[in-house]
């Protein structure tokens, strides 16, 4: 058929209640289909960065600072972030931002990353505390963004913990 649409919103076979989109080279026409009426497909969802936050522990050196691990469950890379950093029990609040992701171990930057990859995963280290929040409640809010410099798409996660 010279003619044929390219799909065809159907009843699905098995569960009349429910409808598909059947491409139109697997579809046998029974009949006219002159009086159908014409359906748009509706968008595709667009994919969104997302990733998972969670507390992985604490490091001192000359300050403290929180350890926070990431895993990037979407399909973008991030490549730069922002943090805000709370003591519930001061209400100290700390904050930075970076392009990359570093972890300090004790005094030395162990592992920097560059780029967070799709299911990729990392550790890196909040801003650093001028006293030991040792068993304060601490609320970090942590922004991935897929560019540098905090640009493209951006997403935010909160995690709260207790050391």
């Amino acid at each position: 058929m010279a003619n044929q649409p390219d799909f065809w919103y159907i009843r699905l076979p098995g569960n009349s209640n429910t409808f598909c989109w059947l491409w139109g080279q697997h579809a046998t026409i029974v009949g006219s289909a002159a009086l159908l009426p014409v359906y748009t497909p509706p968008p595709t969802p667009t994919p969104m960065p997302s990733f998972e936050l969670s507390y992985a522990g604490m490091d001192s050196c000359v300050g403290w600072w929180a350890e926070l691990k990431l895993k990037n469950t979407g399909s973008f890379a991030f490549l730069s972030y922002s943090i805000s950093i709370k003591d519930l029990n001061t209400s100290t609040t700390l904050t930075g931002s970076e392009n990359g992701f570093t972890d300090m171990n004790g005094c030395l930057a162990s592992g920097i990353v560059a780029s967070l990859d799709p299911g990729a995963s990392t550790t890196f280290s909040s801003p650093q505390f001028g006293y030991n929040p040792d068993n304060h409640k601490l609320r970090a809010t942590v922004t991935l963004c897929t560019l540098v410099n905090l640009g493209g798409q951006c997403v935010s996660q909160p995690v709260e913990f207790k050391p």
